[in-house]
């Protein structure tokens, strides 16, 4: 890690920003504040590209947490009526155990949201020309 600290316009507003390890970053995302990723190439208020802010999406980790309900509820239905009705498959059975396991030891949380979008933004701004990994940065002005 470089340490930067920067001072620059991000949307018209004047802040300062500084660099922040990955796991400090994802605390401060757990807990609700905004944190902003760059590419590692780039300069955190430059012409090419900006810093890109996030935050927690309370709503959305709400809906995370339902459909991996919804996706428990119903593999296990779908199990029980195989295993019931002893016409199914000995693979077909297996496979939906495995997807029952795979939900119910899924941990949906700040940390999963804040991974997905990290991967995401990695997958679509690292490159060998703009950096191929991510920085993250903290408004401290």
């Amino acid at each position: 890690m470089l340490n930067i600290q920067s001072t620059g316009s991000h949307y018209g507003e004047v802040i300062t920003v500084k660099q922040i390890s990955k796991a400090a970053a994802k605390k401060l995302f757990a807990a609700g504040e905004t944190v902003y990723l760059q590419s590692s190439n780039m300069h955190p208020f430059g012409v090419w590209q900006q810093l890109y802010p996030i935050q927690l999406d309370k709503e959305r980790l709400q809906a995370d947490i339902n459909h991996n309900n919804f996706c428990i509820d119903l593999y296990t239905k779908g199990l029980n009526d195989a295993k019931n009705n002893g016409y199914s498959s000995p693979e077909f059975i297996a496979d939906y155990e495995k997807k029952v396991e795979t939900h119910k030891n899924k941990v949906v949380d700040a940390g999963l949201q804040f991974n997905t979008i990290a991967n995401e933004y990695s997958y679509y701004n690292c490159d060998g020309e703009r950096g191929k990994y991510i920085h993250f940065y903290k408004r401290i002005k």
